[in-house]
């Protein structure tokens, strides 16, 4: 075998090192190319996943708008919660209202939160919107009255509430001294005490032990005698429910009433008042305020009412306390202080409070008073 020279070897070397440098070459370009490829390929599964999840964006957007806008869905339903909560909770005011009236109605035999008298349009009248109504009209016992006081603390029925209304008309009578001098008198069991409390409080125990009555106290007791007016203004089976009627109101229940009406509080100039007094062995009511030539000023009381200022001047409660006719009015439930035998009246000459002598009550009228229980329901006409 021939010996290669230096050049040929150099030739084979230099073809050598071209060979591997191509294969070199080309391995490195294979590989960039595959590196290349996978590139691709991946880039190319990320393009179609943002397209899926696009297309899966917008097909839930699809269903997500078609459950909230669609008939009876979600914004639907809500809606129709909504109303349903809103129709609960008037239904639960209106419910605890019936509720709370109920609660009144089982327990007004104990408690004086409401009373049973309704306006024209059957609403409840609550109680403490009630003086509003005193004068109205009511139907009691086919006969007309007027709502005069309502009761609620019991202070003229030995503590129980009571409705009293006062007969409408005026009712011409005979002497009073007439009435009493051919009627047994009962004094010492009269309702007069009950009618009269602040009488009975100060001077009751001495007038029960007086020897002999003083005349105005045996026509006051007349007038509050039920048997001399129950078969006229109170049915008969309304008496076993403790109904009855007297001759007329008295003057404490008169200044209450007129005081409640005209929405007047003891502290007011024009308060009306009247307090039983003791003079000269005589008993009964002064007024304040006093008339102003009142012979008496007793811590701002009098034998009359003051012409001025007094309630019945002016035209209230339809005309509950306003009387034109007769020169003297209504006999009232009370004994005069002013004499023996004079008993209260409302004098409409002066449009005043004040007294008239039994003998001569044949001139004055009555007006007699029915007292109800709450228990009973009544209807105001007007």
């Amino acid at each position: 075998m021939m010996k290669k020279n230096k050049a040929q070897e150099t030739v084979e070397t230099r073809k050598k090192l071209h060979t591997s440098t191509y294969i070199i070459n080309n391995k490195k370009t294979r590989e960039s190319f595959v590196c290349k490829k996978q590139q691709f390929k991946q880039a190319g599964i990320t393009l179609v996943a943002l397209v899926v999840t696009i297309i899966v964006l917008l097909i839930l957007a699809g269903v997500t708008i078609s459950l909230a806008l669609g008939d009876n869905e979600i914004i639907g339903k809500a809606q129709y919660s909504s109303n349903m909560y809103a129709n609960a909770t008037k239904n639960e005011t209106t419910m605890m209202g019936e509720i709370e009236e109920n609660v009144e109605i089982l327990t007004e035999d104990f408690i004086t939160t409401s009373v049973k008298i309704k306006d024209k349009d059957g609403k409840r009248i609550k109680i403490e919107n009630i003086a509003d109504y005193y004068g109205h009209e009511v139907t009691y016992n086919g006969l007309k009255y007027q709502l005069f006081f309502v009761d609620k603390n019991g202070k003229y029925s030995n503590g129980e509430p009571r409705i009293w209304l006062q007969y409408k008309e005026y009712i011409s009578g005979t002497k009073l001294s007439e009435h009493y001098e051919t009627t047994g008198i009962q004094i010492e069991n009269s309702i007069l005490w009950q009618v009269n409390p602040n009488l009975n409080d100060s001077y009751g125990n001495e007038i029960r032990k007086l020897d002999s009555w003083n005349t105005n106290f045996k026509g006051i007791a007349y007038l509050c005698n039920p048997d001399n007016w129950n078969d006229i203004y109170v049915k008969n089976d309304d008496l076993q429910k403790g109904v009855f009627a007297i001759g007329g109101v008295s003057a404490e229940m008169f200044a209450d009433s007129y005081n409640e009406a005209n929405g007047i509080t003891p502290n007011d100039e024009g308060y009306f008042s009247a307090k039983a007094y003791k003079e000269n062995n005589k008993y009964g009511y002064k007024y304040k305020p006093a008339h102003a030539n009142a012979s008496a000023d007793d811590e701002g009381y009098g034998y009359y009412s003051n012409d001025s200022k007094y309630a019945v001047s002016t035209k209230t409660c339809n005309g509950m306390y306003r009387l034109t006719y007769p020169i003297y009015c209504a006999w009232q439930s009370s004994p005069s202080i002013e004499g023996t035998d004079r008993v209260c009246v409302l004098g409409s000459d002066y449009g005043r409070w004040g007294s008239v002598n039994t003998t001569y009550a044949k001139a004055c009228n009555y007006r007699p008073m029915v007292s109800l229980p709450f228990k009973c329901e009544i209807e105001l006409e007007n």
